[in-house]
């Protein structure tokens, strides 16, 4: 990938203590497993990255950036002869420096804005334009004030942040590390790969700073819609 990640290929089985660690639903029980670390169904490809993760930290690496594109596993809410139903995931990690350390540079470590920057090329090569984002709280897997959800369409796309202290520690990780993990099924319908013809504007563009005050319950992309909103068709973009 050409945002310097590595792809990595994880076994579709995974250990239920690394899905609980994670937050993740628990998978479907294997009848016969191969081995107590391999006895479910993985619900989530993080676990198996995380996996990765661990075994090339232990080569002492400055920085590891790897990703993953498979299926997870769900189990069936219906009682049927299907025993899950499966669903298509994109998920990433990185750890470590952002950039190479040089004489000038002292290579400082990656952050959320690392992982939301590579989310936002996956949806950038795919079309899809200005992803919201929105708080995760404090739910499964991801840091409570360093992560968020995005959505795209009135659809739910996943989530992108650090990961949470209490799942490093459970699987013997590092803190730092920053992850995401996106649904590709929904990233497919909401793809729109045939490139569109925009005139180029006959006025140069004309910036203005405004400073607003607002309530800390009032999120920086809420406050980024209302400016687009009322600006529109005249206003082209806004940022906080």
């Amino acid at each position: 990938w050409a945002g310097g990640f590595l792809e990595s290929v994880s076994y579709s089985f995974v250990a239920p203590r690394e899905l609980e660690a994670l937050g993740a639903p628990p998978g479907v029980s294997l009848m016969n497993p191969l081995s107590v670390e391999q006895s479910a169904m993985r619900t989530t490809l993080l676990a198996g990255l995380l996996q990765s993760l661990a075994r090339n930290l232990s080569f002492q690496p400055e920085s590891v950036r790897l990703y993953e594109i498979g299926r997870a596993y769900f189990p069936s809410q219906q009682p049927s002869s299907i025993p899950c139903r499966e669903g298509r995931r994109v998920s990433g990690l990185l750890y470590g420096r952002r950039s190479p350390r040089t004489w000038t540079e002292k290579g400082e470590a990656v952050d959320f804005y690392d992982a939301r920057a590579a989310v936002e090329a996956i949806c950038r090569s795919l079309g899809i334009a200005e992803p919201k984002y929105a708080p995760c709280g404090d739910v499964g897997h991801l840091h409570p004030r360093r992560s968020a959800t995005l959505s795209a369409g009135g659809e739910w796309l996943g989530g992108v942040g650090e990961l949470h202290p209490r799942a490093a520690k459970a699987l013997g990780l590092p803190r730092g590390v920053q992850v995401f993990e996106l649904d590709l099924d929904k990233l497919c319908e909401l793809a729109a790969l045939v490139p569109q013809l925009h005139p180029a504007p006959r006025f140069p563009a004309v910036l203005r700073d405004l400073a607003v005050v607002v309530g800390e319950e009032r999120s920086a992309e809420e406050i980024r819609r209302i400016i687009l909103d009322v600006g529109r068709p005249l206003l082209e973009d806004a940022s906080i």
